[in-house]
């Protein structure tokens, strides 16, 4: 399990150098490679008519959320990444870190977010679909100089949050997209499951990124059915007594791979 762990690693940091990498051709040498990937371009589609890389890309997060749970949030998401490796390599080595409780109303800001986006996004719509749709992965993205006093607020904002409202922060209160993925992943028939006897040592809920109760979820209801799980499986990694697997359930029993994606 530590190999798929380590896999994990690999796979955030290796989409975040692999993004970097085109703003790095689109800004520096006006190359393209890719169109966009953002949300936006995504829910554009039907407005503008093409269907580009982000719309191929989130239609296929879409679908494996669906089935697996909001993978890309614990494997992909750059937001997410950003948050893991602030809270293990810095805020997690504070003693003195002190967090602050909200009430449950926080996590329904997303929500209200994602809808207020939606609707701007698509009110354009109100005058019909294109006449036709276009496929081209390389959409012109316009080459413009980088906002770079907005992206360092984002980074401290997001690092103020982490720090203040505990791990994953930005993404159980504010993301948007999240949101979205969390409202399919209720659908999803893959989730982290109880198939032993739990002793409540609750060494899961310390390690969980998202700060869900883990034990309390598998207790009570055989799996974690929270939606801020972000099936990033460290709660499986760091079981003492095996008893954790990420998987299906059938008739009684959970079929699947403690080994997870």
């Amino acid at each position: 399990m530590r190999n798929k762990i380590n896999l994990r690693r690999g796979i955030q940091l290796g989409f975040l150098g692999f993004l970097i990498l085109q703003v790095i051709l689109w800004y520096g040498f006006d190359i393209q490679i890719l169109g966009k990937l953002s949300p936006l371009e995504f829910l554009a589609t039907p407005v503008k008519g093409v269907i580009g890389a982000a719309a191929i890309f989130w239609a296929l997060v879409f679908i494996s959320t669906l089935i697996f749970g909001p993978l890309f949030c614990g494997w992909l998401c750059v937001v997410g990444t950003y948050s893991d490796l602030l809270d293990e390599y810095i805020f997690g080595k504070f003693k003195s870190r002190k967090r602050i409780k909200i009430g449950a109303w926080a996590g329904y800001i997303k929500y209200l977010l994602l809808a207020l986006i939606v609707f701007r996004t698509l009110v354009p719509l109100k005058a019909g679909l294109p006449k036709g749709f276009v496929f081209d992965l390389n959409t012109p993205a316009p080459l413009y100089q980088l906002p770079v006093p907005k992206i360092l607020l984002f980074l401290i904002i997001t690092a103020v949050l982490i720090y203040f409202l505990g791990s994953r922060a930005w993404c159980r209160y504010i993301c948007p997209t999240g949101a979205a993925l969390k409202i399919m992943g209720r659908l999803a028939p893959f989730k982290i499951r109880l198939v032993g006897d739990c002793t409540d040592c609750a060494l899961c809920n310390r390690v969980c990124p998202a700060n869900i109760a883990v034990a309390d979820e598998v207790n009570n209801a055989g799996g974690v059915n929270d939606e801020n799980c972000v099936v990033c499986l460290e709660c499986i990694e760091k079981c003492r007594r095996n008893v954790l697997k990420y998987g299906m359930e059938s008739e009684g029993h959970t079929i699947g791979s403690t080994d997870g994606p």
